[in-house]
């Protein structure tokens, strides 16, 4: 038995394991993808020992062969995969992936097995030559993706007019070596473990096309060659593990900062965001306008339609807010039907001469703009029985810096007073509406 694989072997399986233990259902497809590749890598290193175990059969010891190139392979397709997994110019379909790979694992197959007849190389060559840049057409990629599989396979024909070990190898180095440029350029420019990942597969490419040179003319060199490819196995692992914990910090800071249901800032965040408005308004001596918002009629759609039709319409404020604010603004839940908005600079443009009554009338537009947004266009709702729409009303509090208050505690505390009162008045307004009736 070659006892030397096994530490290598024991070693990735850990990882691998420490990996999905990692990530639950909830994580991304990306993550998902990194341990179904890491698992194809796992399942190449114990072909690797039954390869190597002497006395074994010869139909076992082809098979084992067999199962660790396409094994290889078809980890470096999974990896490739979860480059680019959104929707995007850059996304890799499985199904144009899986058609693109299936040359590859074909002529891989047929080396594994040591079939003698040349020809057979030759036609899986040619049959990529000529089908993966159609296949490319047909899934409407760019021409220069196009092209690029045509490289990759004239590489491979080039190489298997040499030897045949060299033409597979290179089909194994053209996988690893995409993958390593779109994991360098395709994931998130602020990681550490992207560049640890590309590297490791850029030095697992140049692993696959040295392999021939060193296996034919340095054979006394293939032992320092199977230590460093162990490493970038340890490097890749490593890099995902990095990666993916990364992610993971990242998701969870966002949650920690926005509500859950509708994606906007939370407490915790509106009031750090204020905090900083405010600071800078201070340096450039503008003004500041807190809208604290209720919406009226909430508690009846949830008590008619039901909770889910009170969740859609808290989607639909969220995104009509969203959508009328600028970037340098802050759209708030705050809880239940809640929400508040943080809108900077309002007196910008105005001379000085005209404040404070101009930033009033200002300010007075701004809010006519919120209730228009909320009251003028009913929200559509899915029920049981269909959509449904449903009208609100909404109380709007304001405040503004630094006329009413000269903290962030103070002006919520106003701007919350404020909307309490304009709530008082719709209610109101609805008893005497039902009292007329």
């Amino acid at each position: 038995m070659n006892f030397l694989a096994i530490p290598s072997f024991l070693g990735i399986t850990w990882m691998t394991f420490v990996l999905a233990r990692v990530h639950d259902r909830n994580d991304s497809e990306r993550l998902r993808l990194w341990v179904g590749g890491l698992l194809l890598i796992v399942l190449e290193g114990l072909s690797r020992i039954l390869y190597y175990q002497p006395g074994m059969p010869s139909l076992v010891h082809r098979l084992a062969h067999v199962v660790a190139l396409d094994a290889y392979f078809l980890a470096g397709i999974v990896f490739l995969r979860s480059s680019a997994i959104k929707k995007s110019r850059y996304a890799t379909g499985r199904w144009y992936l899986l058609l693109i790979a299936l040359p590859h694992v074909v002529l891989l197959t047929i080396y594994g097995l040591v079939l003698p007849q040349a020809s057979l190389y030759f036609a899986c060559a040619l049959v990529g030559l000529v089908g993966a840049p159609l296949v490319a057409v047909a899934f409407r990629k760019a021409l220069p993706e196009a092209i690029a599989q045509a490289l990759v396979w004239a590489i491979v024909l080039a190489g298997l007019y040499s030897s045949r070990r060299l033409g597979v190898y290179l089909s194994l180095a053209s996988i690893y070596g995409i993958t390593a440029f779109a994991f360098a350029f395709r994931l998130n420019r602020n990681s550490r473990g992207r560049w640890v990942v590309a590297a490791s597969f850029a030095m697992w490419s140049v692993c696959f096309m040295i392999h021939p040179w060193i296996a034919e003319h340095h054979a006394a060199w293939a032992p320092i060659l199977d230590q460093v490819w162990d490493l970038q196995r340890y490097l890749v692992t490593f890099g995902v593990l990095i990666y993916s914990l990364e992610e993971r910090v990242a998701v969870n800071e966002y949650a920690a900062l926005h509500d859950a249901l509708t994606g906007l800032a939370n407490r915790t965040l509106f009031e750090s965001r204020l905090r900083n408005a405010l600071a800078r308004s201070r340096r450039r001596q503008t003004r500041v306008l807190l809208l604290s918002l209720d919406m009226s009629g909430f508690k009846q759609v949830n008590d008619t339609f039901g909770h889910a039709a009170g969740d859609a319409l808290l989607k639909q404020v969220a995104q009509r807010l969203g959508n009328t604010t600028r970037e340098t603004d802050t759209v708030a839940r705050l809880g239940g039907d809640e929400f508040s908005v943080i809108l900077e600079d309002v007196d910008n443009g105005l001379s000085s001469s005209s404040r404070p009554d101009a930033v009033n009338v200002r300010c007075e537009a701004l809010v006519r703009k919120v209730r228009g947004l909320i009251e003028d266009t009913p929200f559509v709702l899915p029920t049981r029985d269909g959509a449904r729409s449903a009208g609100l009303q909404v109380a709007v509090g304001t405040a503004i810096f630094p006329d009413d208050a000269d903290t962030a505690e103070e002006l919520y505390v106003i701007s919350d007073e404020s909307m309490y009162r304009d709530k008082t008045r719709l209610r109101h307004e609805e008893s005497l509406t039902s009292f007329a009736i």
